[in-house]
Order: C-alpha cells, then structure tokens, then sequence
C-alpha cells in the first residue's frame, strides 16, 4: 500500500516572525490612533448636539414665555374695553368704536338709559344686590337689540345704545321695547324680587352733529327731560 508524501509546512523565521509583529503592531496602532480620532470627533459631534439640545429647550421656554404675553396682553386689552360686571362694552371702548360707526354711518340714531332711582337700590338692598339688578338689566337689553347695534356702559347705572343707519322713529320703537323688556317683571336677586324701571332719552343725528359726544349729550338731554317727566318713560 503505497502511502502519500506528507506536505511540509513552512515555518517562519525569527526575523520573518518579528517583521510579521512589527507590521502587526503598526496595524494596530494607526487601528488606535483612527479609534481615537473617531472618538474625539463623536466627543464633538455630542458636544454639538448638546448645544443644539440646550438651544431647543431655550426655543421651548420663550415660545412659552411669548404665548403667556400675547395672552396677557389679549387680557389687558379685554379688561381696558370690556366692563367686567356686565361683559358689554365700557365707556372708553364706545367712544372709540362708536366713533368708527358714526363716521361711517349717513344716518345714526342713539338711546341714552338710566336705571331709576338706582341709588336707593344700592341703599335698601345692598350694593351686591345693586350689581345683580345691573346685569339682569344688561341682559334684557340684549334680548331687545339689534345686530349691528352697540350697547355699551358709560358710568354706573348709564347705558347707550348706538343705533348705526336708523331713523328717530326706528330708535323710538327700540327704546319703547328696551322699557317694556326691562319692566315686564321685577329682577330675582339674592335679596329677592326688585321691581325696576329706566328712563330714555333718544336723538336722532343732525347737521350740528359733529362727533359722537354731541349725539350722546342730546340724548342726555332727552333721558332728563324723561326723569323730570315721571320716570319709566321714553322721551
């Protein structure tokens, strides 16, 4: 049986064995020296990222700080035209918008209002009870109007009604439907049943009209002459 020639298998050198480790370390190192480069270059790379973090978060909080301002102010706004207790326009509010209105308006007619003897509502049932009397007023005002008609409150218990492109007669039938409403019956309070009743005074815009105050101070005439006539009456 004839038997295969065995193959014989190199065996490196001392000085080949030392080249091979020689190159080998050399592999390794430049491997450690691109290891290090790459860390040192994710190191910033993170550091970036960090910044980028941090600035988003700062982003984050002023965004929140400038919604809380536009809505503080969108409240200051709200609090310097609207009039807390009745939730209508107040005094500064309608001189500034009335006044657009009655540019705009050829024709414009005004209801000036007052609760009667509002002060002895304040002194027999409390001034709480005043203010309940006030909005439950407001309220049927609202039920009696116009769209397009700006109701607002001037002072206590003084309320106008700016009536954009009606007639002296339109306004007259208005106001007779604001007495009727608000007298109907009286106004449930926390200090029971109040009877009320309002006197008006209406104009109508003429030539000598030249700003909406004067409108206002003609229908201030006309509420009086309602007082001094009785009270509880349109004049």
């Amino acid at each position: 049986m004839s038997m295969s020639p065995r193959t014989s298998i190199p065996i490196a050198s001392g000085d080949q064995l030392a080249e091979i480790t020689r190159e080998a370390r050399q592999q390794l190192s430049s491997i450690q020296g691109y290891t290090e480069m790459v860390q040192e270059e994710l190191d910033q790379a993170s550091g970036v990222l960090g910044d980028l973090d941090r600035i988003r978060q700062a982003v984050d909080r002023l965004t929140e700080i400038v919604a809380h301002l536009e809505e503080e102010a969108a409240n200051a706004r709200t609090l310097a035209t609207v009039d807390p207790l009745t939730g209508i326009p107040n005094r500064r509010a309608f001189f500034e918008h009335g006044q657009m209105l009655f540019d705009e308006s050829s024709a414009c007619s005004l209801i000036l209002l007052d609760v009667d003897k509002f002060k002895h509502i304040n002194d027999h049932y409390g001034h709480l009870v005043g203010d309940e009397v006030l909005a439950a007023v407001v309220e049927r005002f609202q039920r009696a109007i116009r769209d397009g008609d700006m109701l607002a409150r001037l002072a206590g218990d003084e309320f106008v009604l700016l009536l954009p492109g009606s007639t002296y007669d339109v306004a007259m039938s208005v106001a007779a439907r604001l007495r009727q409403k608000v007298t109907s019956e009286p106004v449930r309070t926390s200090g029971g049943l109040v009877p009320v009743t309002v006197s008006l005074g209406v104009t109508e815009r003429a030539d000598e009209h030249r700003e909406l105050k004067q409108l206002v101070e003609s229908a201030d005439v006309a509420m009086y002459d309602a007082k001094r006539a009785g009270r509880n009456r349109v004049a």
